[in-house]
């Protein structure tokens, strides 16, 4: 406590106002330069309303009825703004409106509460444990909002502080009750300073730790954004590779079957050539769109070249393959301009089989499938399959 009583508050609120300012320019430019990332403009502005307050009460002289005023009304609800904000921001990141459609009500309901004892009854006692409750209920709102999402390890830190701050609202607020309340902002008690530290410390960790949950969701935008193609919102031939790479490993280890198709447009060269290449990019979005729309929810597909398209089909025997894949190649048929058929090369996975080897079979398979006529489906089967067929022991 020594050490504590020796800071200079003035010193302490100028800290607060620098970390706040600092927070609220780092979120206030995420939120300029990607509007995607959830719950940073609420950030900023919470930040921003801190530094208000700060600049507020530092610059209003001492023991006059404005400052009496302002510190009561206008400082206690900028800090319960601050709270809503985080609060809100927090469920605008998640895309929930849970604890945060409580936010502005309670903000008003204590500004109507917090005039009243101090034009009506001046308690100065009551506004501190009122804006002491506001802020155990924002507090533990945000540290409940953090643990419903538990599976994400980097959110645990800024719910334990929350928690952590929450439980010393109650402690300020039974302090308030038991114990005289100093009017004066920054005298130099120990307990005022300690105060002003701690606040401090929660502005600075707070600040660190939502930069740095909102940096890991950019990254993993970021991440998601390499792996997607920007014509057709598909994955890329990177994305997809990725996840056939996961699903052989997955085949493999659990001895599932596998079913992967390379899927071109016929005749593709020639609709760029005669009707422009907007034409083109509208019916590759097309094909796209359809192959989606006919693929279960565990399978996957990705543009694998200008007009070529790779399926993935987990856990899908051949002939299964086969009905899921002649079902998006009629309704590409019938449904999309100009006349647009395709030609689709199946293959299965054996267990020798490697992502270069699979991806192989079926680029044959598609060749075939051009090379009989186009607009049909061509297996080409596996070695062992092969083996299988030529061998009347086995069955297929």
């Amino acid at each position: 406590m020594a050490i504590i009583e020796r800071l200079d508050n003035w010193t302490l609120f100028l800290c607060i106002a620098l970390s706040t300012s600092m927070s609220a320019f780092a979120f206030a430019r995420i939120w300029r330069t990607n509007r995607t990332v959830r719950g940073a403009g609420h950030f900023a502005l919470a930040f921003l309303f801190g530094t208000a307050g700060c600049f507020f009460i530092a610059f209003l002289p001492d023991n006059t009825p404005l400052f009496h005023l302002a510190g009561n009304v206008i400082e206690d609800t900028l800090v319960r703004a601050v709270y809503a904000l985080l609060l809100i921001g927090v469920d605008r990141f998640f895309g929930v409106r849970r604890a945060s459609r409580f936010a502005w009500p309670i903000v008003a309901i204590a500004l109507v509460l917090t005039v009243f004892f101090t034009l009506i009854i001046d308690s100065n006692r009551v506004n501190l444990i009122i804006t002491d409750l506001v802020t155990f209920f924002f507090r533990i709102s945000i540290a409940i909002e953090l643990l419903r999402h538990t599976g994400r390890r980097h959110l645990r830190p800024l719910s334990a502080l929350m928690f952590v701050f929450a439980l010393l609202s109650l402690e300020a607020t039974w302090d308030s009750i038991a114990h005289p309340v100093s009017t004066i902002v920054l005298d130099t008690k120990g307990q005022q300073s300690l105060a002003l530290f701690t606040t401090l410390f929660f502005f600075i960790a707070t600040g660190q730790l939502l930069l740095l949950i909102l940096n890991g969701d950019l990254v993993r935008q970021l991440q998601d954004e390499a792996t997607r193609d920007f014509l057709t919102s598909a994955l890329n031939r990177r994305g997809a590779e990725r996840i056939l790479a996961a699903e052989i490993d997955r085949a493999h280890r659990f001895r599932i079957p596998l079913a992967v198709a390379l899927v071109d447009i016929d005749r593709f060269k020639e609709i760029n050539d005669t009707l422009g290449h907007a034409e083109g990019d509208k019916t590759i979005v097309a094909v796209a769109r359809t192959i989606d729309r006919n693929l279960r929810t565990y399978d996957s597909v990705g543009r694998f070249g200008g007009d070529e398209f790779l399926v993935v089909l987990p856990n899908t025997p051949t002939q299964e393959g086969l009905q899921v894949l002649e079902r998006l190649r009629r309704e590409v048929e019938e449904t999309t301009p100009p006349a647009t058929t395709l030609s689709i090369g199946l293959t299965t996975l054996s267990h020798a089989d490697t992502l270069l080897s699979l991806l192989a079979r079926a680029d044959e398979a598609l060749y075939k499938a051009k090379a009989e006529g186009r607009n049909r489906i061509t297996v080409r089967p596996s070695a062992e399959i092969e083996a299988a067929v030529l061998d009347p022991s086995h069955t297929i």
